[in-house]
């Protein structure tokens, strides 16, 4: 199955289809980047005689989880850098020609997906690599965000909570792509203010929420309906805290994580500390029928 061709496609595709897209996805994600790049996993998929042709979402769970200490103990193991042994023996056919035979070109591209450009500090001896790649994809997910809130192409202004790190680039970013002026929103009032050109005027702030060391970030359509996640750029388990054993939907627990798109710094069952539970049931305030995060809680971390 392809991929849908844009984002208004893929957030009404019937749910089976859905978990379809995400099982080839994962398989994608694991063989032709993390084994191809990452010296992490390919240690890890070595020692555990993980097989990953067909992993998809039943057998994601056979690799660990990671969490922040992981990345502050070896940041560059974490790091996506395509190896040439790695991409022949992982590409796919026409992956490997079309780099051979773009010459420089490819060569750029590859550089320009894959060589860190900048580091956002997440705290606690966290840093995350992004890539111009990465920038291009927080601005797909700022784009989608403004469009879940309802703002897409609305030559609108509002303002967002914006207290993790990524937030402020996906905000900047994704933006421009949805015609909308964003601002931070006003914290500590009764009355959120929302900025335009015109001035201030009264408005509702759109809470938004992401892991905060991640270069994700989702919204929700409206209060409560729940943050509506891009299922071809993340994959969310719920797991029980305690025990790491993954949870049913509509069943609370820890949020776990999974970059399906990005490069730089890599987050691959990522143990985000935040707690919430997960749907597959479409949105009953919008129709949308990507999976939602609702009752979602940050604790200490700070919501996007």
């Amino acid at each position: 199955m392809k991929p849908p061709r844009s984002w208004h496609q893929l957030a009404r595709l019937d749910p089976r289809e859905l978990e379809t897209l995400q099982d080839e996805l994962l398989e994608r994600r694991l063989v032709q980047e993390l084994l191809v790049g990452s010296t992490h996993f390919r240690a890890l998929v070595h020692e555990r005689s993980i097989d990953p042709r067909g992993l998809g979402r039943a057998g994601w769970r056979s690799l660990p989880l990671t969490d922040r200490s992981d990345l502050a103990a070896d940041s560059a193991s974490f790091l996506l850098r395509p190896s040439p042994a790695g991409m022949r023996a992982h590409w796919p056919f026409g992956r490997k020609l079309a780099l051979v035979a773009g010459g420089r070109r490819a060569r750029n591209a590859i550089e320009r997906s894959y060589v860190p450009i900048v580091g956002l500090t997440a705290g606690e001896g966290v840093l995350v690599e992004v890539t111009a790649h990465d920038l291009d994809v927080m601005g797909e997910t700022g784009g989608r965000l403004l469009d879940v809130a309802g703002l897409g192409g609305s030559g609108s202004s509002i303002a967002l909570e914006l207290h993790a790190p990524h937030a402020r680039w996906i905000a900047a970013y994704g933006a421009p792509r949805a015609g909308v002026h964003v601002t931070e929103g006003a914290t500590g009032r009764d009355a959120p203010l929302v900025w335009n050109d015109d001035g201030i005027v009264g408005g509702e702030l759109l809470r938004t929420w992401g892991p905060v060391e991640t270069r994700a970030l989702f919204a929700e359509c409206s209060p409560t309906s729940g943050f509506h996640t891009s299922p071809d750029l993340a994959y969310f388990e719920v797991i029980d805290p305690s025990t790491g054993e993954p949870r049913d939907d509509g069943e609370p627990g820890e949020l776990v994580y999974t970059d399906l798109a990005g490069h730089g710094t890599i987050f691959c069952r990522y143990r985000t500390g935040d707690h919430g539970l997960l749907t597959h049931e479409p949105c009953p305030s919008c129709g949308r029928t990507v999976p939602r995060l609702l009752n979602v809680e940050t604790g200490s971390r700070p919501q996007g």
